[in-house]
Order: C-alpha cells, then sequence, then structure tokens
C-alpha cells in the first residue's frame, strides 16, 4: 500500500481492496497456467493371488507412467486470459489506490472538524464566562434600580445559547472522533495528524485538478477493466473454434510370473486429438454474448466516469470535455496508466 500512514493502511475497507489485489494476482497465476502443458507422474503396483503351482500365472506388476499434454487451442485462449488477468490486476490496484485516497481525505476532514470545532467550543466557553461576569455585575444594577429585568433576561438568553453552541460542537467532536477510529481500524486515533496527511492531500486548487483529470484512480480502474472485458471477449471467441491438443506418454510397466520371470516394456506415444464441438446447447455462443455485453457495460462506465470528471474540473466543463463528435481527448498507451487524456 505504498507510503500511506499505517493509520490508513490499517483501514478495514483499504484491507478488503488490498485482498482484492492479492485475489487478482492469484487469478493471474491462474490464467497464466493454461500457456504450459499439465505433467502427470503415475506410479502403481498390483499383486495377484493366483496359483502359485502354474508357472505363468503373474503374481505382481508395477507402473510407472509420465505423461504431458497441453491443449494448443486453450492456451491460444490463454494468452487473452492471461492479459484479461492483468489489466484486472492492475484496475484493483487502482481501487486500492482510491480507497487509500478516499480514507486520508475523510481522515484530514474529520480531523479538520475536530480542531475547528474544539476551536470554536474554547472561544465559546471564554464567551459564556465572560457573559456570566456581565450577568453578575448587571445583577447588581439591577439591584439598585438601574436596570430592567427584561435586560438581565436578555443576557440569559444570551447565555443559554451559548451553552447550546458549546452542546452543539461537543457532540459535533464526539461525531468526528467516533469517525476517526472507524476509519483509522485498529490504530490508535491520537496518532491520526495533519501534517502526516498534508503530503497527501492536493496544496491549491490547480493540484486537485491535475489529480482529478490525470491521476484519478476511478476513472483508471474503469479504464483497466475495460481493457480486461475486451481481452475477455477474445477469449471466449477462441472456445468456437476446434480444440487441437498435443500429449505425450511414457509408461514403463514391469511384470513378474510365477516362474521367478519378469518382463518390462516401454511403449512412448506421441498422440494429436482433435476436437471439434458440435452441439452444446448454445453455451459457447451465450458465453461469448455474454463478455460482450461486459465489454459494453464497461465502456458506458468509462464514460460516465470521464464525462463526470471533466464537467466537475475542466473550467467549469466548458474547456476540456468531449461534445458531441468532436475528440478534444488524446488517448494514448502508458505502463503506468492505461490511457491518457490530452486537449487538444
Amino acid at each position: 500500500m505504498g507510503d500511506a500512514p499505517q493509520f490508513v493502511a490499517s483501514n478495514p475497507n483499504v484491507l478488503v481492496a488490498h485482498e482484492r489485489v492479492e485475489q487478482a494476482r492469484a487469478r493471474e497465476t491462474i490464467a497464466r497456467a493454461d500457456l504450459f502443458p499439465a505433467v502427470d507422474l503415475t506410479a502403481s503396483r498390483t499383486d495377484y493371488i493366483n496359483d502359485a503351482t502354474v508357472t505363468t500365472s503373474e503374481t505382481s506388476e508395477q507402473n510407472v507412467d509420465l505423461s504431458a499434454s497441453l491443449s494448443l487451442s486453450k492456451a491460444f485462449a490463454g494468452i487473452s486470459g492471461t492479459r484479461a488477468a492483468r489489466f484486472s490486476t492492475l484496475a484493483k490496484k487502482e481501487a486500492l489506490r482510491g480507497s487509500v485516497d478516499q480514507i486520508i481525505l475523510e481522515l484530514a476532514l474529520a480531523q479538520v472538524a475536530i480542531e475547528r470545532a474544539t476551536k470554536h467550543a474554547a472561544i465559546r466557553n471564554e464567551l459564556k464566562a465572560e457573559l456570566k461576569t456581565f450577568l453578575s455585575r448587571q445583577k447588581k444594577r439591577f439591584t439598585a434600580g438601574e436596570l430592567a429585568a427584561s435586560e438581565l433576561e436578555s443576557i440569559r438568553a444570551r447565555i443559554k445559547l451559548v451553552e447550546s453552541e458549546i452542546v452543539r460542537l461537543g457532540s459535533e467532536i464526539t461525531s468526528n472522533e467516533a469517525k476517526l477510529r472507524s476509519l483509522a481500524g485498529e490504530q490508535d486515533i491520537s496518532e491520526v495528524k495533519l501534517v502526516d496527511l498534508a503530503r497527501f492531500i492536493p496544496g491549491n486548487e490547480d493540484e486537485a485538478v491535475a489529480i482529478a483529470l490525470h491521476r484519478n484512480p476511478a476513472l483508471r480502474e474503469a479504464e483497466w477493466e475495460q481493457q480486461s472485458a475486451s481481452q475477455n471477449v477474445a477469449k471466449a471467441t477462441k472456445t468456437l473454434f476446434p480444440d487441437v491438443s498435443l500429449s505425450f506418454n511414457a509408461p514403463l510397466s514391469s511384470d513378474r510370473y510365477a516362474s521367478t520371470s519378469s518382463t518390462r516394456s516401454n511403449e512412448s506415444n506421441v498422440r494429436l486429438d482433435l476436437r471439434i464441438p458440435l452441439f452444446d446447447g448454445g453455451r459457447r455462443l451465450a458465453e461469448v454474448t455474454l463478455e460482450k455485453s461486459k465489454l459494453r457495460e464497461q465502456t458506458y462506465t468509462v464514460s460516465a466516469r470521464k464525462l463526470d470528471t471533466c464537467s466537475r474540473w475542466s473550467d467549469n466543463g466548458k474547456e476540456s470535455c468531449p461534445r458531441g463528435n468532436s475528440r478534444r481527448w488524446q488517448m494514448s498507451e502508458s505502463k503506468n496508466t492505461p490511457m491518457h487524456y490530452q486537449a487538444r
């Protein structure tokens, strides 16, 4: 989780996002396994109960079989599957980054709210003390007949108003402290300092806009998922073709007979199989249709997030947002992010 503070890394939502990254990496390994042959070693021994006086009766048999098989069609589909799994992992990493960014922002806002409410409560307490002192002086004037009762009630009303503000600020502090405890996970909330969060938060509006447009984790996640869906379509399409598999077997067997004689055999073979599916109830075509629908869904998601981002941050949504058929945003592949968008 990078250099995020410990009280961010221990947040349950961040931990969930981190586990999803680990699961995506495991799926990468699973998908990559289709590119390699399956290698098996089988060993067995069989003892027979026969009439020992018959010299030709078999008493035992030992077999060792080494086999390797590779489905060429599955391997070709596995190329697309591996790419899809890789893109999915990158999407989960962006989701993790987005979760960390969101937690940092919420922590900062909660901490700011606590500090602001604490300062305001201190000011209100000072004001309350001053009003009570002022009330004591005014009571003496009231006793001397120099002040009307209505003016005393006005001072008391002001004190009640200040006291209600102090209660409200106390509730706000308690609420934000509870939010901090929820966000910080198992960490002590006293360790949450604004100075530690400041380097993760934009310093001004220009930095915020740059992050929203070029490092937007939610948009990057959708883009990686779109590329993953595209590879899944290619993988599903390859299952429509005939399956060709190549296998190699090297069995070694040994037979022993009652006459103490034994025989050995080694019959290695290479086998090429062609399987042409004729009917599967429409399963494979349905899988292709499903993956194409997922790709379209992800394409719409990318468009929605892109428009949402630029309408919020790009010059009030007028300068850098694509409109109609105009192509103001140029997409280019990058090693670090799936696409960059630059205004022409």
